[in-house]
């Protein structure tokens, strides 16, 4: 007999007395996990059937966690200057096979976690009993009508008491003196500030406008001076012909005296 399991999102085909590396699982050593069955075969008898293999049981006892070979991860990208170099190292368990049942004697977990027998199933039943009074059915009727009876009464009571509480909160508070009112009177200006304020209005006006004109006063004397002032003569250029003909006649000039002097050396000198 043998079957296929489904753990670590891989199948596996195992029987009993099989030791077998699966995906980590959350077990401690010497713990018993059970699996859940994708398919078995007795002898020559074959179930596929998932309501068949719900009663199948694949029990094992975990033996040891360990981590499996070094594989290397590289990455590279050409003519991008991309590299990374990167090793891992999975996480697995090893599992030894204790039975393969078609009966399903024991109640199946999710992966990693203790098998419950049916004696230490039954014991933590017991202890859950022992420990919660049982109530009759008597007693749990005769006391449902008589809570039942306990609320509206508790309800009433409490209508009852908040409008004798508020009435009591509204006597208790003191009573606001009352405020007095005056009519506001609209205020008039007294007859000597308006006075005053026409006074000073008009002076400041007649000073506005004496400034005015003499600032016009000065503008109209600063133009006539403009006026009156005689209009510069344009500058006129010396003409190049003159120059020329100056440097002409002294340069022909040290010429002639040049060759005079080198002429009368000899006869000096007879």
């Amino acid at each position: 007999m043998y079957a296929i399991v489904a753990t670590g999102g891989k199948q596996l085909k195992v029987a009993a007395g099989d030791v077998v590396t699966v995906e980590k699982l959350s077990a401690l050593a010497g713990e018993k996990v059970t699996f859940d069955a994708v398919f078995l075969a007795d002898e020559d008898k074959i179930v596929v059937d998932p309501e068949e293999l719900a009663s199948v049981t694949v029990t094992g006892e975990v033996i040891e966690h360990f981590k499996g070979d070094k594989v290397i991860v590289f990455k590279f990208k050409k003519r991008k200057g991309y590299k990374r170099l990167k090793g891992h190292r999975q996480e697995l368990t090893k599992v030894q096979i204790t039975d393969v049942s078609a009966q399903g004697g024991a109640k199946k977990t999710t992966r990693g976690k203790k098998v419950e027998e049916p004696a230490e199933a039954e014991a933590k039943a017991a202890e859950k009993a022992a420990e919660t009074p049982a109530e009759t059915p008597k007693a749990a009727e005769a006391a449902e009508p008589a809570a039942s009876a306990k609320k509206p009464a508790a309800s009433k009571a409490k209508a009852a008491e908040k409008p004798a509480q508020a009435e009591q909160a509204e006597a208790a508070k003191p009573a606001k003196p009352a405020r007095a009112t005056k009519a506001a009177a609209p205020k008039t200006p007294a007859k000597g500030a308006a006075a005053k304020t026409t006074k000073a209005a008009s002076g400041a006006a007649a000073a506005k406008s004496t400034k005015a004109a003499e600032a016009k006063e000065d503008a109209s004397a600063a133009k006539a001076d403009e006026d009156a002032k005689p209009a510069k003569a344009p500058r006129t250029r010396k003409s190049t012909g003159t120059a020329k003909s100056t440097g002409t006649a002294k340069s022909t000039g040290t010429s002639k005296t040049t060759k005079s002097t080198k002429a009368d050396k000899p006869d000096a000198d007879e």
